[in-house]
């Protein structure tokens, strides 16, 4: 088909960033661990570990640090029942490349292999099995119950992505355009620093920037694409190695030792 521009916004496993030729051997990176994640109503998880007298119930957020693992969890609104509220977790665990490629769960219970995460709802009955087990094997016990409370735990497998070029100019004799790409498509972020959606909201942003400039004949074509890849090339670069620092840290570096109660760490 015929067009000026093609913007490729299509996540993590993106076609598209192939098209540029400079990116075209570059591939994700699986970082070494996986992030499981939930959700569960605040009213139910209190009701149900009221006998816990540890619980901190009251408190908006939970980080519990284990061997090969990490765990977090924080208070976010529900947006189904506006005067309630969820306990949103999210929980790391490693696996070494040899382990991820063995694990069942990467199948979901429609028998399709999931590579990069599991849509919520998604997970097979045996997954959800092994995923309770695992939480009582490697968690403290309230972190371990919020787990196995959540009827649709999912996962995000950790990967990092860094493109050589988001923009790249194309012409003919008769034509001009481009390949454009944003968000996961150019950077693939890990979830430590929070950055992801607004990464690719600021790519949004600099490309309507340049290309009205375009329109408005303020600059060219190639100008534009050229102005918009320096720009946030350098933003994705900026956050892609503070994600990878914050989460080599926080996950792969930690070392094993007691993981008990007192390293619970709760604060309003």
């Amino acid at each position: 088909f015929d067009c000026d521009l093609v913007i490729g916004a299509d996540g993590v496993g993106s076609k598209t960033r192939n098209f540029i030729a400079c990116n075209a051997s570059k591939e994700l990176e699986y970082a070494g661990y996986v992030a499981w994640r939930g959700t569960v109503n605040t009213h139910q998880v209190e009701q149900h570990l009221k006998s816990i007298s540890h619980w901190p119930a009251e408190h908006q957020w939970v980080l519990y640090h284990g061997a090969n693992t990490q765990f977090l969890n924080y208070i976010v609104p529900n947006h189904q029942s506006p005067d309630d509220k969820l306990f949103n977790w999210v929980w790391y665990c490693k696996y070494t490349t040899e382990e991820l490629q063995k694990q069942s769960f990467l199948i979901d219970k429609h028998n399709q292999k999931r590579l990069h995460s599991m849509p919520r709802g998604e997970l097979s009955q045996p997954s959800l099995i092994y995923v309770a087990h695992l939480a009582d094997e490697l968690l403290e016990e309230t972190c371990a119950e919020l787990v196995k409370l959540t009827k649709e735990p999912f996962y995000q497998v950790i990967y990092d992505y860094k493109c050589s070029q988001m923009a790249e100019y194309r012409h003919s004799d008769t034509n001009e355009g481009g390949i454009i790409l944003v968000g996961d498509a150019a950077f693939v972020l890990r979830p430590h620093i929070t950055k992801a959606t607004s990464k690719a909201s600021g790519d949004a942003l600099a490309l309507e920037k340049y290309l009205t400039q375009y329109k408005d004949q303020q600059i060219t074509l190639k100008q534009a694409l050229s102005l918009y890849n320096e720009e946030r090339m350098a933003e994705g670069i900026d956050l892609s190695n503070k994600s990878i620092e914050l989460g080599n840290a926080v996950v792969l570096e930690i070392k094993d030792r007691d993981f008990n109660q007192e390293y619970v760490r709760s604060s309003r």
